[in-house]
């Protein structure tokens, strides 16, 4: 799982291309030592190596360095980290020879086809992107490299990067090869798990009782609880969802909106923000009729939604409308919004009304009241493909975790510490 994420985050630590480690806890004699067995899983190797090549990818996408865990003043990190990482590949090795015993580990024509295309994507990618980043530092501090200097370079990275034995289009290949597999079991171990109706009615109401008795006596405790991922039955404040007309700033002067921008971004207090949309003042005068016109427009008995399509598709307004057709779920103070945004909403009071235009960095908003949903209970059927979601990926975990541990169980393990520790 840790890999794939490292193949869907298209984001690069490429700063780091040159960070290098000081003293190595790596034996001089590093091929003699990486090719030491540290445990046996059925009878099948796990070298070394493969502890190592996990570590320093996982150094370098943690700290920046892939001799993070090799450095004598990390010792014992690596002592810790390398038993974990050994765990991990224990696991994996049972979890690829269940998946060759049940036949989970065969691709489809179309499935390699599509596979082979994805590494090839994604290597060219992530190495024209090192690539580019090593040639720009080259320049910048006045260094030069040679070609094949910078192809070794490219290749280093991509294996601190993903943790790849083989830094290529076929090393890649391997990486998605394994993930499906892994996705291949798990789809097998959870495939006829349901959620039984009643078991979400009964979280429903047990969670209600809860919700309800710790909102009259500690509302924030209740709201930290919340926010830290229990799913809401209770609701803890008036929430307005509203649908956003906009007009972008950007598109009006792209150069005075990302001059404003920065400084919006880096301003520390509100006096400050309002600095910086200040720059933005020969926008706002610009845009200003238009926006008034959207709304009297609207006023007027116009679709909303079709105002807000009708930007869009000129190029302009709020796309992420699309995604939220019931709107955006306001609350006061909530911080998901601009403040300015968030109070124009809070202060619509009837489903239907349209705000005056409002004013944030991103340019002029009108804002129409699609619903409220007051403090209080949430009603069942409003959160019940929550719970179901929730039960159900709890329910898939625990398939999956009993089965690996009886995998496990039942497997013949020979771990050799002393081998990944000297």
């Amino acid at each position: 799982m840790r890999k794939l994420k490292r193949v869907l985050a298209l984001t690069l630590v490429l700063a780091l291309v040159l960070s290098v480690s000081a003293c190595s806890l790596i034996s001089k004699d590093e091929d003699k030592d990486a090719a030491q067995v540290v445990a046996t899983v059925n009878g099948v190797d796990i070298l070394k190596s493969e502890v190592y090549s996990s570590l320093k990818a996982d150094g370098f996408n943690t700290y920046g360095d892939a001799e993070y865990y090799f450095a004598e003043e990390n010792a014992d990190a690596y002592k810790e980290a390398a038993a974990s990482t050994l765990d991990s590949l224990i696991s994996a090795e049972i979890a690829n020879q269940k998946a060759k015993e049940l036949g989970l580990d065969t691709f489809t024509d179309d499935e390699l086809t599509e596979m082979e295309a994805n590494a090839k994507s994604y290597y060219d990618y992530y190495s024209s992107q090192i690539e580019s980043s090593i040639l720009e530092s080259n320049l910048q501090y006045g260094t030069t490299m040679t070609d094949e200097e910078v192809a070794e370079q490219v290749a280093t990275m991509m294996t601190n990067y993903f943790g790849l034995d083989d830094p290529s289009v076929e090393g890649m290949l391997a990486l998605l090869k394994d993930y499906q597999i892994q996705t291949n079991i798990q789809n097998y171990l959870t495939a006829d798990i349901t959620v039984d109706p009643q078991s979400v009615q009964d979280y429903y109401d047990t969670q209600l009782d809860s919700q309800t008795s710790l909102y009259e006596s500690e509302p924030d405790l209740l709201d930290t609880l919340i926010s830290s991922g229990t799913i809401a039955v209770y609701n803890t404040k008036p929430i307005h969802y509203v649908r956003d007309l906009l007009l972008q700033a950007e598109l009006e002067n792209s150069d005075l909106y990302n001059m404003a921008l920065s400084a919006y971004d880096s301003a520390t207090t509100d006096e400050l923000k309002e600095v910086a949309k200040a720059i933005l003042d020969p926008v706002y005068e610009a845009l200003l009729p238009e926006a008034e016109a959207l709304r009297t427009r609207a006023l007027n008995g116009e679709d909303f939604d079709a105002l807000i399509a009708e930007q869009i598709a000129a190029g302009n307004g709020d796309s992420g409308m699309d995604s939220y057709p019931d709107g955006y779920a306001v609350t006061e103070d909530g911080g998901q919004f601009m403040p300015e945004f968030e109070t124009a909403a809070m202060a619509l009071t009837n489903v239907g009304d349209i705000s005056e235009p409002v004013k944030t960095i991103y340019g002029y908003h009108v804002l129409k009241l699609v619903s409220i949903t007051p403090v209080g209970p949430l009603a069942f059927d409003d959160v019940k493909a929550d719970i179901e979601s929730s039960l159900l990926s709890t329910a898939q975990s625990s398939a999956i975790d009993d089965a690996y541990a009886q995998w496990e169980e039942e497997a013949d393990i020979q771990r050799f510490d002393n081998a990944l520790n000297n």
